[in-house]
């Protein structure tokens, strides 16, 4: 019975901390920034850089409550061909309906992301 209270104790001390991870700390002024960039009626751009492992994914996840028209994660250390690949396994997830076959260069995979985004009917669209 005892190690059943430790149990159960351990598992809400986990579930509280998982919450509070999910929280952002220290990134107001960015987490404002984006906020207003969503708000705008004109097309924008923002670059997010900095050292490895700091939250930026994190903080635009959470900007933008992933609600992305498309989003993608580059993988490191591969070929060209690697993060084509990877590219067109994540375009045909967001649209299933049409077959895209794989390019050979960025300006040929960015043109069929451009087809698919104008497609959309979402009147907002954030790319990620």
């Amino acid at each position: 019975m005892f190690g059943l209270a430790i149990s159960m104790y351990f598992y809400m001390f986990i579930a509280k901390l998982k919450q509070e991870m999910r929280k952002l700390i220290g990134r107001k002024s960015e987490l404002e920034m984006l906020k207003r960039i969503t708000e705008t009626n004109k097309s924008e751009f923002v670059a997010v850089y900095g050292r490895r492992r700091i939250g930026k994914t994190f903080l635009i996840r959470s900007a933008f409550e992933d609600k992305f028209a498309f989003q993608i994660t580059a993988i490191a250390n591969v070929s060209l061909s690697r993060h084509l690949a990877n590219f067109y396994n994540v375009l045909q997830k967001y649209d299933p309906q049409n077959k895209y076959s794989q390019a050979n260069n960025w300006f040929d995979a960015l043109n069929d992301l451009a087809i698919f985004i104008e497609k959309s009917s979402n009147e907002k669209k954030v790319i990620f």
